[in-house]
């Protein structure tokens, strides 16, 4: 009789693919998040507190946020291509326009929300590499300066511009110094595996020619 052939074991996915992956996913659900804030926002400023709102504008720009991250939810598959550092820091700069574009409809740099601009720099200093994080922060503090040219900023915006780079550089470098930590503590552990895996084999390698002598 033919002994049964057991199958082949699954491949095991890659940690790296899972994380980028995760990363995506991620992004996909705080985007959600942020519409839907967008859009309570939007409703109690104009009903409850009655300001006078360019709502149609704001509602396309919303529109434009809903079917991006539609077609970003549909273009990842489990199985698909890792979405690369430039794609994530793309979609980033996307989201800093989108904001930055309602903050200009409703009340410029004044608008309390500003400093949700600096949602997209946090997270691409979180997610991505730094060359490609520098240019979200760079964009981010260019769109808060331009908000303060507004008319409707009444020249009264240099202040808070100069805060939100103060914050923005503060997180960035603590953010950055903390990746570099954990990145050195995951090398240590590993090399202390790699250590201690030579040392079993050089004990295994003993017994073998003492049990051989």
């Amino acid at each position: 009789a033919m002994t049964p052939v057991p199958p082949a074991a699954a491949p095991r996915p890659d940690p790296e693919h899972v994380a980028a992956h995760d990363t995506a996913w991620l992004l996909v659900q705080i985007r959600w998040v942020a519409i839907a804030s967008q859009f309570a926002a939007t409703v109690y400023a104009a009903q409850v507190l009655g300001i006078d709102l360019p709502r149609g504008q704001m509602a396309t720009i919303s529109a434009l946020l809903v079917a991006f991250n539609l077609l970003t939810a549909l273009s990842l598959r489990p199985k698909g291509p890792p979405v690369p550092d430039w794609v994530i820091a793309a979609q980033l700069g996307f989201d800093t326009l989108a904001g930055t574009a309602l903050l200009a409809l409703s009340g410029g740099v004044l608008n309390p929300f500003t400093l949700l601009l600096l949602v997209p720099v946090m997270l691409a200093v979180s997610l991505c590499a730094p060359s490609r994080a520098l240019p979200i922060y760079l964009l981010a503090n260019a769109c808060v300066w331009g908000l303060t040219l507004l008319p409707v900023s009444s020249g009264r915006g240099g202040a808070i511009f100069l805060a939100f780079i103060l914050a923005s550089t503060i997180l960035s470098w603590f953010t950055l110094r903390l990746r570099a930590n954990l990145a050195a503590r995951a090398a240590a552990i590993e090399a202390l595996h790699r250590e201690r895996a030579e040392a079993d084999q050089l004990v295994g390698l003993g017994l073998l020619a003492s049990g051989m002598a």
